[in-house]
């Protein structure tokens, strides 16, 4: 989190690389803690989509508290490499969902709808 953290407070010509680091080393740390506690706490379509979107410089990692639920990927921001990533997470045993990021942010106050 540190890692992922400074990544995005540096040069941004710098932060989506170092991003992707972090995130590489998060999901590194997430394989060394399934094997310690011997829990299959990283699902296989996970790994086989990491080792995919790495030659395209990407990675990917489970959320959470691991098992599964929910994998993130990361990419290097180009419409070609979404394209191939987004076929790398389908052939690798996942299911890209489209997300967005609300630009308000979290918002405690109910919507006027």
């Amino acid at each position: 989190a540190a890692c992922g953290a400074a990544a995005l407070t540096r040069d941004p010509a710098f932060a989506a690389p170092a991003l992707v680091a972090a995130l590489a080393l998060a999901g590194a740390a997430m394989d060394q803690l399934a094997a310690a506690a011997q829990l299959p706490l990283v699902p296989a379509c996970v790994t086989r989509a990491r080792a995919a979107l790495a030659p395209v410089g990407g990675t990917a990692k489970t959320t959470g508290a691991g098992g599964g639920d929910v994998g993130l990927a990361v990419i290097p921001n180009t419409p070609e490499h979404a394209t191939a990533a987004r076929r790398y997470i389908i052939e690798a045993g996942g299911q890209p969902l489209d997300l967005a990021v609300d630009q308000t942010g979290v918002d405690l106050h109910a919507s006027p709808q």
